[in-house]
C-alpha cells in the first residue's frame, strides 16, 4: 500500500524582479508574464481570485490585490479597460517598457548564467 504524502510545491522567484518588488509580487509578475506568453497576447485579465487559484493559493487573494498595486506602483504593469464599454469593468493588466525591460534582463542573466556553468 502506497503512503499518501503532501503536495509540495517549489516555487521559483527571480531574485531580479524579487529585490524591485518584493516576493509576492514578484511571483504574481511572473504568472501574468506566462500567461501572456502561453496565449501569446500583450493582454491578460485574471481575477485575484484566479491568480490565487493558479499559484496554488499559496498567495491569497488580497496579497494578490496587493502584489497587483505594488507592481503598478513601481511601473512594471498598467491596466486598461474597454474604452467602448463602459459597463465592462474587466480590468485587464500588460506589461510596461520597464516591464519588458525587466523580463529581457531577467532572461539575459539566464543565458548567461547557463553559458558559464556550461564553460
Amino acid at each position: 500500500m502506497l503512503k499518501e504524502t503532501s503536495k509540495v510545491m517549489l516555487k521559483l522567484v527571480n531574485p531580479v524582479v524579487a529585490k524591485e518588488v518584493g516576493v509576492m509580487a514578484a511571483m504574481v509578475f511572473q504568472h501574468i508574464c506566462y500567461w501572456m506568453q502561453t496565449q501569446s497576447v500583450d493582454v491578460v485579465y485574471r481575477s485575484n481570485k484566479e491568480l490565487s487559484y493558479d499559484l496554488d493559493e499559496s498567495v491569497s487573494v488580497s496579497q494578490v490585490q496587493r502584489a497587483k498595486q505594488k507592481l503598478l506602483d513601481k511601473g512594471l504593469i498598467k491596466l486598461t479597460r474597454n474604452p467602448f464599454n463602459k459597463f465592462d469593468r474587466t480590468t485587464h493588466y500588460s506589461l510596461t517598457s520597464k516591464g519588458k525591460k525587466m523580463l529581457l534582463g531577467v532572461a539575459v542573466k539566464a543565458k548567461e548564467t547557463l553559458e558559464k556553468s556550461n564553460e
